[in-house]
């Protein structure tokens, strides 16, 4: 019987089927070679794991790194600044209106419109004429500034408190200027006018004053005003003088809002040149006289 049990074993490569007492009882038991494979197949998977881990952390500290390095701090861009500012000052005063952070992502969405938009909305700033990028974490910054070019009184009211300012200053299509802009060498406009609600970077919504400013404009370019010189708006015409008479421009102006043409500003523009040359040249000696109202 014995014999007979020990024949009717029945090998497999996972273990060994008997009888025993007439019933077959399959009982699993690991071989060699079994033992081996789940050994083999534990330490490849922790290898496999251990890899993988290795590799995930590695790119993941790549990742950090790499946004880390392309993060800017927006004191260092590249860019001009108004005389009556530093650097520093000024770059501060775009960031704060631009609701911008100290720490520019160059992964952000819309970046570069951010930034335009923020330059943009500073008072000194007339245009964004461009943004470049300069390598992977430098940004340029290209500006035209507005040009300060007549004083303005102001009218005070009742409700209005006492500290504030008698005079500002706008510039060539009368946008009302930060309170640091100088007035020193700058025409005076004969007529106060109330401060308006609008904040600076705003135009001062006066006819007269626009007109005036936007001449002032075009003649800064060719004349060197006179200390103590004043603007008047009269009927159809701006008068720019000195007090003491010696120098005296009369523009015709239309201030129903019919714009002269760009021809015709140019001729103007050409003579008032002429003569002021010829002035300069004789030692400003002679009265200065240019009337243009026809």
């Amino acid at each position: 019987m014995k014999d007979l049990m020990l024949n009717s074993i029945l090998k497999s490569p996972f273990g060994d089927y008997w009888l025993l007492n007439g019933e077959f009882v399959n009982k699993f038991i690991f071989s060699w070679l079994g033992f081996v494979f789940v050994t083999v197949a534990s330490f490849s998977s922790c290898a496999l794991l251990i890899l993988v881990l290795s590799r995930f952390d590695y790119s993941l500290n790549r990742l950090i790194f790499f946004r880390h390095g392309n993060h800017h701090s927006f004191s260092q861009i590249d860019c001009p600044f108004p005389d009556v500012l530093s650097k520093s000052e000024f770059l501060e005063e775009v960031r704060y209106l631009g609701g911008l952070k100290d720490n520019i992502d160059f992964f952000e969405p819309e970046l570069l419109a951010k930034i335009h938009s923020a330059f943009k909305s500073h008072p000194w700033v007339d245009k964004v004429v461009g943004i470049e990028r300069s390598g992977s974490t430098n940004l340029k910054v290209m500006l035209d500034f507005r040009i300060p070019v007549l004083v303005v009184p102001i009218i005070h009211s009742k409700d209005q408190p006492e500290n504030v300012d008698h005079f500002r200053v706008v510039d060539a299509n009368a946008i009302i200027l930060p309170k640091n802009a100088s007035q020193v060498g700058l025409p005076i406009f004969t007529k106060s006018l109330p401060f308006p609600s609008s904040i600076t970077g705003a135009q001062w919504q006066n006819v007269e004053l626009i007109g005036s400013s936007k001449v002032l404009g075009l003649l800064s370019r060719i004349v060197v005003f006179p200390k103590e010189c004043h603007v008047a708006a009269n009927g159809n015409q701006i008068q720019i003088h000195s007090l003491d008479g010696k120098f005296k421009i009369n523009w015709g102006l239309n201030f129903n809002g019919d714009s002269i043409s760009k021809k015709l500003i140019d001729q103007r523009l050409e003579t008032i040149s002429g003569k002021y040359k010829e002035w300069s040249l004789g030692g400003m000696i002679q009265d200065f006289y240019v009337n243009l109202t026809d």
